[in-house]
């Protein structure tokens, strides 16, 4: 995370009260699959320090344990085998 300053406001996640999504969309070669699945992360932390006089030198940290994601969506057997193949 960058310096403070005096302007700067500092904000940190609830992961209790928070929901965190991302949907993957796939391109090339795995586009034939036809799905974009969303996943959930369960565990994160997050930690964001906003300037508002000069966003720019604003910043944002993001920690997301690997273990934690989850496919959302309905996938079938078929697709899960097709997309972690080599």
């Amino acid at each position: 995370m960058g310096p403070s300053t005096e302007t700067s406001v500092h904000y940190v996640t609830d992961a209790r009260a928070s929901e965190f999504t991302v949907q993957v969309f796939s391109g090339g070669l795995l586009s034939v699959l036809g799905h974009s699945p969303k996943i959930a992360i369960r565990d994160f932390s997050g930690a964001a320090e906003v300037d508002p006089e000069d966003i720019a030198h604003s910043s944002l940290q993001v920690t997301i344990k690997a273990d934690s994601l989850a496919v959302r969506d309905d996938i079938s057997d078929k697709d899960r085998m097709k997309s972690s193949a080599p």
